[in-house]
């Protein structure tokens, strides 16, 4: 069983070499990696070339002009040949026996056409879980839930069947947006399909944010974060309040956002009433803007 351990990459010339000897180390090489560059303006090209000529394990790397993590993850799922698939950013590491465990947990879902993954948790390199530090074992729950209901924050390593993900690629992208939602894939798992969480003790998915990480930055990307707080708050998992205030968040970035008119942003509303969070919006765009 073939799993696709999949990276986007800008600026991660000094990261990729230790996620690159992380898989060196895997105990079982059953898997691929594809790794795309976003158009880095770096030595990402020639690190690779020297990484290619050591892997002992299936390596495919592309190169794309900067388009921002959602166009490098619609491009490399595109190539995706496992059966399960995993992002692993380019900060990032696994343990030596990922692989390994993720093929011990895998056979508990392959099965079942209700569930969409395995999701284990990220430690920090102290072996600290990441966020949320008492965590429900043996789960079986949706991404949305997960969140909202259990009131669980932090980064996940999510191995979802391959085919599933697939299913809602492309994700969407805004013209002039160097965008990365995140959350489209998991919202959109989380309408249909369950998933397996596993509290691992033993780090699996090694992470840190560092100051010149992704995660760190704040992006100007309004037309995305609409779209993410539209099908946010079109979920079935959040109650009444969280939509109201997810609306109110819509409007603010609708203030935000330049080319969208207010009848689009209106037509596009999957609940028409999220019109009345527009003061909430005003008030949030005011207070950011004294």
């Amino acid at each position: 069983m073939l799993t696709t351990i999949f990276t986007a990459t800008y600026k991660g010339e000094h990261f990729l070499p230790e996620l690159f000897e992380s898989l060196m180390r895997q105990t079982n090489k059953n898997f691929e990696w594809i790794l795309v560059n976003d158009g880095s303006p770096d030595n990402t090209d020639e690190i690779v070339k020297a990484m290619k000529e050591r892997a002992d394990f299936a390596f495919h790397y592309f190169k794309k002009p900067n388009g921002g993590k959602t166009t490098a993850v619609n491009m490399g799922i595109q190539f995706a040949q496992g059966e399960l698939w995993l992002i692993v950013d380019h900060d990032d590491f696994l343990s030596d026996d990922a692989i390994e465990v993720i093929n011990r947990y895998y056979p508990r879902i392959k099965d079942d056409e209700n569930i969409c993954s395995v999701t284990f948790l990220r430690h920090h390199h102290d072996g600290r879980p990441i966020g949320t530090q008492d965590n429900p074992d043996n789960l079986i729950s949706d991404f949305c839930s997960y969140r909202t209901v259990l009131n669980i924050v932090g980064d996940r390593a999510e191995v979802v069947k391959t085919d599933y993900f697939r299913k809602y690629c492309p994700i969407p992208t805004f013209e002039n947006e160097n965008n990365c939602l995140d959350g489209y894939i998991w919202l959109m798992l989380a309408k249909y399909y369950k998933t397996l969480f596993i509290a691992n003790k033993k780090p699996v998915y090694y992470c840190e944010y560092h100051s010149s990480g992704r995660s760190t930055k704040v992006y100007n990307t309004p037309l995305g974060d609409m779209c993410i707080h539209n099908l946010f708050a079109s979920m079935e998992q959040t109650n009444i309040w969280q939509k109201f205030l997810t609306y109110g968040r819509y409007w603010y970035k609708f203030f935000k956002a330049e080319n969208i008119t207010f009848c689009k942003a209106y037509k596009d509303l999957y609940y028409k009433w999220g019109v009345v969070a527009l003061p909430l919006g005003i008030l949030a765009l005011f207070r950011k803007t004294k």
